[in-house]
């Protein structure tokens, strides 16, 4: 999928051709999870990824800069070839996990087609909340 606006290249994996590298692409994911995110908040990805409850879908894109390319639709491209991709739309439900102080990642998720379910006290840390949303195509 190209995408413009000095997007060079965005890859939806799992990829036959790709596999050998999902090693290196998690440890990336990783490292950016801990430049981006509270200590407390990382997880271990590969543990994530090893659960059978869990599908593994990583959206890896090339941008000159982060910060140039928010409120370009970008986000909402993304989340939606990865939802496609999943068979979401045909299949089950997608659900997640987002800090309610987070507005612009809440509304990205509404205009997508999630529904806050409930909010989840203390989800991240004693005082930080958070709205469990899901997204079911039949509603």
């Amino acid at each position: 999928m190209l995408i413009k606006n000095n997007v060079e290249r965005i890859s939806i994996f799992p990829n036959k051709s790709l596999q050998k590298y999902t090693e290196m692409i998690l440890k990336q994911i990783e490292s950016i999870e801990k430049k981006s995110f509270p200590k407390n908040e990382i997880m271990s990805i590969k543990e994530e990824v090893s659960k059978k409850t869990n599908t593994l879908l990583i959206v890896y894109h090339e941008t000159d800069e982060i910060k140039e390319r928010k409120r370009i639709g970008l986000g909402e491209k993304l989340l939606k070839s990865a939802l496609e991709k999943m068979n979401v739309p045909k299949r089950s439900k997608a659900d997640l996990h987002v800090d309610i102080e987070r507005e612009a990642a809440i509304n990205l998720y509404k205009k997508i087609g999630f529904k806050a379910i409930k909010r989840v006290v203390n989800y991240y840390e004693f005082g930080r909340d958070a709205w469990l949303m899901e997204f079911r195509e039949d509603e």
